[in-house]
C-alpha cells in the first residue's frame, strides 16, 4: 500500500523527469540532438536518438513547473507516456487492491 501511495504522490507532485535531466543524455553515444522550444505554454524537448539501430525522434512535453506531462515518439507522434492516464491507472489499481483486501478479510471472518 505504501508503494502505491508513493507512486500516486509522484504522479501528482513530482517532476518525474525535467528538461535539465534530458540534457545529460546528449553525452550518450546514441543521441544525435536535443532541441527545446515553447508551444502552448509547454516546454517541448525534441530528441533524436538511436533505438535498435534506427534513429527515432521523441517529444517530451513539460508543464509550466517543468513536470513531465507526456512523451510521444516517431513521425506519427505515438503516445508513449501520459501523466494524466498514469494517474487514472494508478488510482484504479489502488482502488482494486483495496477491494481485494476487503474481500479477503470478509472471507476470513
Amino acid at each position: 500500500m505504501r508503494k502505491d501511495i508513493e507512486k500516486l504522490y509522484d504522479l501528482f507532485y513530482s517532476s518525474i523527469l525535467t528538461p535539465h535531466n534530458l540534457l545529460d543524455n546528449i553525452e550518450l553515444g546514441n543521441y544525435r540532438y536535443i532541441k527545446y522550444y515553447q508551444e502552448n505554454n509547454k516546454t517541448i524537448a525534441e530528441i533524436e536518438c538511436e533505438v535498435e539501430g534506427e534513429f527515432v525522434v521523441f517529444y517530451y512535453k513539460f508543464d509550466q513547473k517543468n513536470r513531465l506531462d507526456s512523451v510521444f515518439m516517431g513521425e506519427n507522434k505515438k503516445l508513449v507516456y501520459d501523466r494524466e492516464l498514469e494517474k487514472q491507472y494508478q488510482l484504479a489499481e489502488v482502488v482494486q487492491n483495496q477491494i481485494e483486501i476487503k474481500n479477503s478479510l470478509n472471507k476470513a471472518q
